[in-house]
Order: structure tokens, then C-alpha cells, then sequence
């Protein structure tokens, strides 16, 4: 798991530029929100650059407040074939919102947009304080400009996640075995589909909290998210699961249960 260094009676977390992460190999970005704008912009991921920030999201003291389309995290993460995308999320509304996407920017071989890499809490059109996770990694037969965006989400009332409750959310696209899979890992169940013709990826860079187009699109909603990262390849179960580990352990020290 990762490496924390505690001091008795000080806290060096608002300081912290990096550390040693439970999983490194592949790892692109990763942080922890919370406090100030300086702590969203960073990227704890050794050796990888800093994200930039967009807006003005609201932070509080171990998680921010993001609205895509105005405010979040732009990373310098590239949209690849596989991917792992994990968020430490609480949904504010029954309502739709992006976790981390590069949704609806242009594509990066041909012509038009993609639906692009999508990990997202979505409501599921009754009104009932629950809402599910869901995880896109959109296809296209290289000729037409239509993206086909198949999504998996976790079928049972069980993987649903109640407004103003906190979830571990794992999306992973594996091109290996064109498999793609969605975890709630604090529910400790998951949903797998196989996708079908070539991956269509984005140009776009990858956002925590935010999309590729402007307003949000269909995602105009505000999501509360407590940590992030971003893998560019297909971690193992077991691996996805120390992550999670480590991740538990973390914020159960700060009162937050995942």
C-alpha cells in the first residue's frame, strides 16, 4: 500500500507535492481534493506533470465541489486504448455528472467528436435519491463520423449509490480482451460487457469532475469528489483492489467511510 509519514501533533498534507502510491506502474495522475485551489491543480503521480484548473470549484476540507463545463481539473493525461479511472465521489442530486471524462471532445484519428473515456454517477430518470455508476469507452468503425458509446453499469438496487453518500468507483477499459468493467467498490460489486470495432479515442486531455464541451452537456450537475486517479493501462482486480485498500484506510482516518 502507499507510504504516509506521520509526525505526532503536525500534518504536512497540505503541503505534500508527492508520495508513493499503492500502485505506481501506469499511474498518470492522482490527487486529493480538499482545502484550496492549489491542491486541486496538483498531480501526486511521481514524475507526471501538474493539472490545470478550470473556474472556480468549491473546496472544502478533504474534497471539492465540481460543476462540469465550468469548473474542474484539466490533467495532461492522453486518452489511450486501456485505461483505470478511480474516483472517490459523493452525488449532490439525482442527476447526472461526470466523475472523470474527456466527453464529447474531437476525435483523434477522423472526423467529428467522441463520446470519449467516461467514468459518471447517473440518475436513472425516477426520482428516488439514488443514482448509478456507469463506465464508457466508445467504439466506431473508421468510416462513418458516429461514435458508438456502449456503457456498463452494476444491474440491483445494491450497486446504487444514495445522493450524499460516498463511493469508490472504478471504471476500466481493456483492450487485451476488449472488456469493460465499472467497480463500486464500496458496495463490492461490479458489471463487465465486451465491446465490439476499434476503440474511438479523443484528442481531448482528461478531466476530473469535467467534459470536453462546453455547459456540460447532457452533465450539467455538480459532483463532490474527495480523490482521483488515472492509469493508463488496465490494472488487475487485485490491484484495483489494493488501490481501494489504500484509499479506505486513508479516508477512514479523515471521518469519510468508502
Amino acid at each position: 500500500m502507499g507510504i504516509l509519514i506521520h509526525v505526532k501533533n503536525a500534518s504536512f498534507e497540505a503541503n505534500a507535492i508527492a508520495f508513493i502510491p499503492p500502485v505506481s506502474e501506469g499511474l498518470e495522475y492522482m490527487n486529493f481534493f480538499g482545502s484550496n485551489a492549489s491542491k486541486a491543480a496538483r498531480n501526486l503521480a511521481p514524475g507526471k506533470p501538474a493539472a490545470g484548473l478550470v473556474g472556480t470549484p468549491t473546496h472544502n476540507a478533504h474534497s471539492s465541489i465540481f460543476l462540469p463545463g465550468t469548473n474542474y481539473v484539466v490533467t495532461s493525461v492522453d486518452d489511450v486504448e486501456s485505461m483505470t479511472l478511480i474516483a472517490v465521489a459523493k452525488p449532490l442530486a439525482d442527476a447526472s455528472t461526470l466523475l472523470i471524462s474527456n466527453f464529447n471532445g474531437p476525435r483523434a484519428a477522423g472526423v467529428g467528436t467522441t463520446y470519449g473515456k467516461v467514468l459518471d454517477f447517473e440518475s436513472g430518470g425516477v426520482i428516488d435519491g439514488l443514482v448509478s455508476s456507469k463506465a464508457f469507452s466508445p467504439r466506431w468503425d473508421g468510416i462513418n463520423s458516429v461514435s458508438v458509446s456502449p456503457g456498463v453499469g452494476i444491474p440491483g438496487n445494491a450497486a446504487m449509490t444514495p445522493v450524499g453518500e460516498w463511493r469508490a468507483i472504478v471504471g476500466r477499459s481493456r483492450e487485451s480482451d476488449k472488456t469493460l468493467s465499472v467497480f463500486n467498490k464500496t458496495a463490492g460489486l461490479s458489471g463487465s460487457t465486451v465491446m465490439t470495432q476499434m476503440p474511438d479515442l479523443g484528442a481531448a486531455k482528461m478531466r476530473i469532475g469535467g467534459t470536453a464541451v462546453a455547459n456540460g452537456g447532457s452533465f450539467a450537475n455538480s459532483v463532490e469528489i474527495a480523490a482521483a486517479a488515472i492509469y493508463s493501462r488496465a490494472l488487475s482486480d487485485d490491484e484495483i483492489s489494493k488501490v481501494y485498500s489504500f484509499l479506505k484506510g486513508y479516508y477512514a482516518r479523515r471521518g469519510i467511510a468508502i
